[in-house]
């Protein structure tokens, strides 16, 4: 009989032991890493987040990764390493290629991976019986974190017509501010 966290282990045994090894050195690092407290940290549904990662190639999985930890080498971090000719994101050739960058670029087929991503979320939280105001909710934030045009009642600053889904989900892929 093999017991985790008091709690008896019944399948899946060689994972459950492998993902015991060093898990109190991985929590450590993320609650410093990303300045969680234990209340956060305990609050996230470790397994729904594995389980969407999955849902990835395994390069996507491992970019995915880094990114959200900001071990992504950009070419911001490339250039002063001297390994790239330039800084600039490849995408957009615009702007210096940075972790942030990267997540809110505003070229066309970064619009559309964020596009076709929120769909395939809201997908998925519909699929799970989630009330459409939590739906509406993240929908509404992405909008705010990446359009600094966005006001308080989750309108765009002069387009009123816009809701925040035709906002996020309709206009990401269009070549319009995101």
């Amino acid at each position: 009989r093999i017991m985790i966290d008091g709690a008896k282990v019944t399948s899946k045994v060689k994972q459950r032991v492998i993902d015991q090894c060093g898990a109190e050195a991985i929590r450590q690092y993320m609650l410093h890493k990303h300045q969680l407290s234990e209340g956060k940290f305990d609050r996230i549904n470790w397994f729904a987040l594995a389980a969407y990662l999955r849902t990835f190639s395994l390069q996507r999985r491992a970019t995915q990764v880094k990114l959200h930890h900001n071990w992504i080498p950009t070419n911001s971090f490339l250039f002063q390493q001297r390994r790239v000719q330039s800084d600039k994101c490849p995408l957009c050739e615009s702007a210096v290629e940075t972790a942030s960058h990267v997540r809110w670029c505003k070229s066309p087929g970064a619009r559309r991976f964020r596009k076709e991503r929120m769909e395939q979320l809201v997908r998925e939280l519909r699929g799970a019986n989630t009330s459409p105001e939590i739906i509406q909710c993240w929908q509404v934030q992405v909008g705010i974190l990446s359009n600094p045009g966005w006001n308080k009642i989750g309108e765009v600053s002069g387009d009123s017509s816009s809701t925040p889904v035709h906002f996020v989900v309709g206009r990401a892929g269009t070549g319009a501010d995101v």
